[in-house]
């Protein structure tokens, strides 16, 4: 219990919540693969939406821990989601590539999506209940702890 508490404030001391939206809005994007991917798709699960950059290097040191939690939530009823700010997607490819990536990776070419969710810095993350509503936002790059604590959170409601 002291654990929870003590990860409940290094949580509140970095994130950045600016008035989440009740209602995530929906979206509609091609994965690396060209599949198209909608938020309509994930209804009943909860979703974890991160918003990058290959050149942004918080978003790179990030990027390991978002795969890291990926396969270890991969029971559950969280989906990861990536989202490309607006990069080629062969930049994209060769970043997923050399990182040996296995998130889903949606590319926003025309940054629609940011701008949908109000993106204004790399790396932003949100964390969507399986209802739809936008419970945190975090702006910035994600610690371990950090993201735990916002995915336990997102799981817990239903």
């Amino acid at each position: 219990m002291l654990i929870v508490l003590f990860l409940s404030q290094v949580l509140k001391s970095h994130q950045e919540v600016q008035n989440p939206s009740p209602e995530a809005p929906s979206f509609q994007l091609p994965t690396l693969a060209g599949h198209i991917v909608n938020k309509e798709d994930f209804q009943g699960k909860a979703l974890m939406v991160n918003f990058w950059g290959s050149w942004c290097e918080p978003c790179q040191r990030e990027m390991p821990v978002l795969e890291a939690a990926s396969r270890q939530y991969r029971d559950s009823q969280i989906v990861f989601l990536t989202v490309n700010a607006g990069e080629n997607k062969q930049i994209v490819e060769s970043f997923s590539e050399e990182n040996n990536l296995q998130l889903p990776i949606l590319l926003d070419k025309g940054q629609k999506l940011m701008d949908k969710y109000q993106v204004n810095y790399l790396p932003s993350t949100y964390f969507i209940d399986a209802n739809g509503k936008i419970v945190n936002r975090h702006v910035g790059e994600l610690t371990e702890e950090q993201l735990y604590v916002y995915l336990e959170e997102i799981k817990s409601v239903h």
